[in-house]
């Protein structure tokens, strides 16, 4: 479905949000790749957020922006607290997380 690195998830239940699934469209998209196909297959396993959510997302990426220490995306910033406050690990491959509590880097 993806990445080599990311084949030793394939069959792992996980959950994302839609708009963490709507950058993996991109990204298949524009790698040539079924981007519908995994879109569609993904769906089911998405899970919402709220406006306290959204909010406390910005304000953790505002309070790393500030400190200059490091810069995440607005859709890994929500994600990444989303998966917090559900008691999820937040799995990516963006070494910007390394050292985070509740995130998993895969290499």
């Amino acid at each position: 479905m993806g990445e080599a690195r990311f084949q030793d998830l394939a069959g792992v239940p996980g959950v994302t949000t839609r708009l963490n699934l709507m950058e993996v469209y991109y990204i298949i998209k524009h790698r040539g790749g079924n981007a519908r196909e995994v879109f569609l297959e993904c769906l089911p396993n998405t899970i919402g957020f709220t406006d306290e959510d959204l909010m406390a997302a910005m304000d953790w990426r505002s309070e790393h922006f500030q400190k200059r220490t490091r810069e995440f995306s607005y859709v890994d910033a929500l994600g990444y607290r989303v998966a917090l406050s559900h008691g999820l690990t937040f799995t990516t491959g963006d070494h910007k997380f390394s050292g985070y509590p509740g995130a998993e880097i895969v290499r």
